[in-house]
C-alpha cells in the first residue's frame, strides 16, 4: 500500500473523506428564493464605490447577492457613511458583511511583521484588543448592519456567546475570514 492510500485510509478512519468526491450528485439544496448559487465580491470600500457597484450591476443587468465591505476596517468611516453604505446596500437588495477593525496589524505588536508571525493568522491580543473590535461590530450593529468577516476564532467563539446571551441580535451573521489561518478540512 502506498503513502497516498495510507494518508486516504487514515483520513477515513477519522472520519474525514479520504479524498475528494468528483462523483458527487446533483445538490438538492436551494437558497430560499430557489438559486442554485449566489454572487459575491469583495473590496467595496466607500459609499461612491458602492454606488459605482449597484449602477454598474443594474446597467449590465448582473444579479450580486453579497458584499465583503470596507475591508479597511469600518472603523475609519463614520457614522453618516456607514448609514449611507446601509441604505443603498438594502434599496439594492445586497447583504454587506462588513470587516470591523481595529485588527492586528493596528496594534503595537509585531508579529504579524515577520514571516513565521504572518502565518499564524490575524488573531487579536488581549482583552483591550477584543474590546475595541466587539465594540466597532456593536456601532456598526446599532446603524443596521447584520453581517461581519471575523479574523479570529477566539473573538467569533466570543461573538457567538455573546449573540446567545442576547448581547448581540440574533439575526447577525459572522463569516469566517481566510486571514483567520483556519483548517480546511
Amino acid at each position: 500500500m502506498g503513502n497516498l492510500d495510507r494518508a486516504a485510509k487514515a483520513m477515513e478512519k477519522a472520519g474525514l473523506a479520504g479524498g475528494d468526491a468528483y462523483d458527487l450528485p446533483t445538490s438538492k439544496k436551494r437558497f430560499p428564493d430557489g438559486a442554485w448559487y449566489r454572487m459575491e465580491i469583495s473590496g467595496v470600500e466607500r459609499p461612491n464605490v458602492l454606488e459605482a457597484v449597484i449602477d454598474e450591476m443594474r446597467k449590465r443587468n448582473i444579479a450580486l447577492h453579497r458584499m465583503i465591505s470596507v475591508v479597511m476596517g469600518a472603523t475609519l468611516l463614520d457614522k453618516q457613511e456607514l448609514k449611507d453604505f446601509a441604505q443603498m446596500a438594502a434599496d439594492a437588495k445586497l447583504e454587506v458583511i462588513l470587516v470591523p477593525g481595529p485588527r492586528r496589524s493596528w496594534d503595537t505588536g509585531r508579529q504579524i511583521d515577520n514571516y513565521e508571525g504572518a502565518l499564524s493568522g490575524i488573531r487579536y491580543r488581549g482583552s483591550d484588543q477584543l474590546k475595541f473590535v466587539i465594540a466597532d461590530i456593536m456601532r456598526c450593529i446599532d446603524i443596521g448592519f447584520r453581517g461581519f468577516l471575523v479574523v479570529d476564532e477566539g473573538l467569533l467563539s466570543l461573538l457567538n456567546t455573546m449573540r446567545e446571551n442576547g448581547d448581540i441580535p440574533k439575526d447577525v451573521t459572522f463569516k469566517v475570514s481566510i486571514y483567520a489561518g483556519h483548517g480546511t478540512a
